[in-house]
């Protein structure tokens, strides 16, 4: 008889664990004093940092692009702990990035970035920015301009139908040249390798 290989340590930036607090899926799995099922969230603004501490200076490991899902282990003096649905990455996002009010994902941004206007009214402020591949649910129209269910609008053309995929990714990529590296950056302002 032999004996069985060990078992791999768990990567923290993939799996929720802290000494404190881990996702009850991995109970017996991990050490931990609490063990918790987390909540789903989506992500309610175009761009949010995922750091490895809950502060502004931590680094940032990767970003979280409007429409994504998360699940949230703990909210706590303006932070949650989440872990996102697409990439499995764990770490500190803003709560007020985030809303309990989950809405599957009618459209995604096909350009490069596209404003979002509170009114369809491209002379309004702009109050923030969704980037290629954020995605976004549609509730309604005006003229050239579609109306988000996290609130604003954005131009119609700037969008595509959920699942649609751009022709060439050759292409889609070229649109980034020129983009600066940013560690864990996603998004036209700054990209690594992961994000591309």
């Amino acid at each position: 008889m032999t004996d069985a290989p060990p078992e791999t340590p768990l990567d923290p930036r993939l799996n929720a664990f802290r000494d404190d607090l881990a996702d009850a899926a991995l109970e017996g799995r991990v050490e931990a004093r609490r063990f918790v099922e987390g909540r789903p969230a989506q992500v309610a603004v175009g761009v949010a940092a995922l750091r490895r501490r809950p502060e502004l200076e931590a680094p940032q490991d990767t970003q979280l692009l409007s429409g994504e899902m998360v699940t949230v282990f703990e909210t706590q003096d303006g932070w949650a702990w989440v872990q996102n649905w697409s990439d499995r990455y764990v770490g500190y996002v803003a709560a007020p990035a985030l809303t309990a009010e989950t809405r599957p994902a009618t459209h995604s941004v096909r350009v490069l970035r596209t404003p979002v206007y509170p009114e369809p009214d491209l002379k309004t402020p702009v109050f923030d920015w969704l980037t290629m591949s954020g995605q976004a649910a549609v509730v309604g129209e005006s003229g050239k301009y579609s109306e988000l269910a996290t609130g604003g609008w954005v131009f119609t053309a700037h969008l595509a139908e959920a699942g649609e995929t751009a022709p060439d990714f050759v292409a889609t990529a070229r649109a980034f040249l020129g983009t600066p590296y940013l560690w864990g950056g996603k998004e036209s302002l700054g990209l690594d390798c992961s994000g591309l």
